[in-house]
């Protein structure tokens, strides 16, 4: 008699579950995620271009500030999100000028040319300039000829 109500107890209490379960019901929906990457760049200047000292008595041709010896050449570092592009951009030209003396040179300047990918880390450039003989016979004697020029990071 007590397996028997044990038994009715169970089929019972079966029952009640699987009522339960017959109720329950479910429906799904899909979530979609999006996300937008921006192009975006930053650059610094790491290092200025400087000129070894210029003797117009023994000095001949273009000085290059990435050839001439003791020179120094200008360092951009450029970050960009993932496979972005740079193109560089300068003016051509500009010029020192000297407080003490007046004097001026003019100077060409060199930037990364063609279409460029730098890191995500950053990536260093090379940007240089020339004085032309010209310019260095003229100028009067000095030691502090400068300017300052802006380059331009498109992408």
């Amino acid at each position: 008699m007590k397996t028997m109500k044990l038994a009715a107890l169970a089929l019972a209490l079966t029952g009640i579950f699987a009522a339960g379960n017959a109720l329950a019901a479910t429906t799904t929906a899909d979530v979609t995620v999006n996300a937008t990457i921006n192009a975006s760049c930053s650059a610094s200047t790491t290092s200025n271009i400087t000129f070894a000292a210029i003797d117009p008595l023994t000095t001949t041709g273009l000085v290059n500030s990435s050839s001439q010896g003791g020179a120094t050449q200008g360092v951009v570092n450029v970050k960009c999100t993932a496979g972005t592009t740079v193109t560089f951009g300068a003016p051509a030209t500009g010029t020192l000028n000297s407080a003490l003396t007046s004097g001026t040179m003019t100077y060409s300047t060199l930037v990364p040319s063609g279409t460029l990918t730098p890191g995500f880390a950053g990536t260093d450039y090379n940007v240089n300039a020339t004085i032309a003989q010209a310019q260095y016979q003229a100028a009067p004697a000095a030691a502090d000829y400068t300017d300052t020029f802006t380059v331009t990071i498109t992408y």
